[in-house]
């Protein structure tokens, strides 16, 4: 395949990544549409085949392009970190760290930490019957209490602890933290330094080390695999809106999956089962997508996510169990959908059967996994178009665990296996 496709393609590619900017809320069967054209072009990158060796001075232009994005993406974080800009996402972490520091665990009932639940929940019936002859709060003094430091318990109905009140609770007992501890672990030395910049600071450190991730992977192909797989991480403004400045999370349990795939590739199944623990007590999505490597690595990987696992939750379990149940399980549990998905628009009927498809696929790609017909990269793209056009909810943050995984899978399709791999690293198929 000649050099101009091969751009063309990964540009198209990335076009349809930053299209999700413009299709967000009411746009559901949009984005499934992109969904699908992204995995379609991901088919026929494998069935072009790698292109030529690209010339030494389109490979040099084709990096300083993507140095000045890295250099973009450094200065829009570095600059939201000085400006101390503020979010309602990124002030959940702010403001988690604030109360972990003080001893209140992030998840605890009362905490308030999810404004925009908090606001909903507030407007429920059974939360309203609650209040009785109380006033319900105003729109601004949740704000208010929001943004301070204060329990936000003081917004909820004075009788919240008694037993007609029951369904009221459970209701307001979503309001806290939506993630694991790795990812509060995460923020809390650059946060406790910082203050509110620090969250940016996490997020440039992660970003920095989610490209490393990207480095390592493309060792056993050419140069121009890092350039490609670069391109589709920055060249679109979906990452850098969404967590360089709507501050989104997203980053750590991403960055998280690219070195247990990068694990998985070197045949190390310590590293992956351990990451793999790591990347969901971070954020149980996208570390789901790890468990089918855990499951073909072996009995190592396993003792290695079990015990990372236990280290990481059952502190959190011990300490505040009924809040890390309520917040990171259940909240994920019964959430309703919303206008960005597609199932949000379908009947109950085709949406069970768009997701029996949807395991049935994934199902296929996991046997072509384990008999080594497909590598794991595109088994995990793959997994995740698939969760996306069946799951509840499918905001804009999702994609970004979506882009390095997809710029490694063009690079491997589209770059030729370098002619003097890296001894110990296995080629990427």
């Amino acid at each position: 395949m000649s050099i101009l496709r091969a751009v063309v393609l990964v540009g198209v590619v990335t076009g349809l990544c930053d299209a999700f900017a413009r299709f967000d809320w009411d746009e559901g069967p949009t984005r499934a549409g992109l969904v699908v054209a992204v995995l379609a072009l991901v088919a026929i990158a494998r069935w072009l085949g790698p292109a030529k060796p690209w010339p030494r001075w389109f490979l040099g232009l084709a990096a300083i392009g993507v140095g000045a994005l890295l250099f973009w993406h450094l200065k829009e974080g570095s600059y939201s970190s000085l400006r101390q800009r503020r979010s309602e996402m990124g002030d959940l972490h702010v403001r988690g760290v604030q109360l972990l520091l003080r001893g209140v665990t992030p998840w605890h009932f009362g905490t308030v930490l999810d404004l925009g639940s908090t606001r909903a929940f507030l407007g429920f019936p059974e939360v309203r019957e609650c209040f009785g002859d109380e006033p319900v709060p105003t729109a601004a003094q949740v704000d208010e209490t929001w943004a301070s430091q204060e329990s936000g318990a003081s917004l909820f109905p004075g009788r919240i602890q008694e037993p007609a009140c029951d369904a009221a609770k459970r209701t307001l007992g979503l309001a806290g933290y939506k993630y694991g501890p790795v990812m509060m672990a995460a923020y809390v030395p650059l946060i406790g330094l910082h203050g509110r910049g620090g969250e940016y600071l996490t997020h440039l450190a992660f970003l920095l080390l989610l490209i490393g991730g990207l480095v390592v992977a493309s060792r056993s192909l050419r140069p121009e695999a890092v350039v490609l797989a670069g391109l589709v991480l920055l060249g679109q403004q979906v990452l850098r809106r969404v967590t360089l400045l709507d501050s989104d999370c997203d980053l750590i349990p991403t960055a998280l999956l690219v070195w247990a795939l990068v694990g998985f590739q070197r045949g190390n199944s310590g590293v992956v089962g351990a990451l793999a623990g790591l990347c969901i007590a971070a954020k149980v999505f996208p570390g789901a997508f790890l468990l089918p490597l855990v499951l073909l690595s072996g009995r190592r990987a396993w003792a290695s996510f079990v015990i990372v696992s236990a280290g990481c939750w059952l502190p959190a379990f011990a300490v505040d169990g009924a809040g890390v149940w309520d917040n990171v399980i259940r909240f994920n549990l019964e959430r309703p959908s919303d206008s960005t998905a597609l199932v949000h628009f379908l009947s109950p009927l085709t949406t069970t059967l768009l997701r029996v498809v949807a395991v049935a696929l994934v199902g296929a790609a996991f046997f072509g996994l384990a008999r080594r017909r497909l590598d794991a990269v595109t088994f995990v793209a793959l997994s995740m178009g698939a969760f996306f056009l069946v799951s509840k909810v499918f905001h804009n943050n999702y994609i970004v665990w979506w882009l390095p995984v997809l710029g490694l899978v063009l690079a491997q399709s589209l770059v030729a296996t370098s002619t003097a791999p890296q001894r110990g690293v296995e080629p990427v198929r």
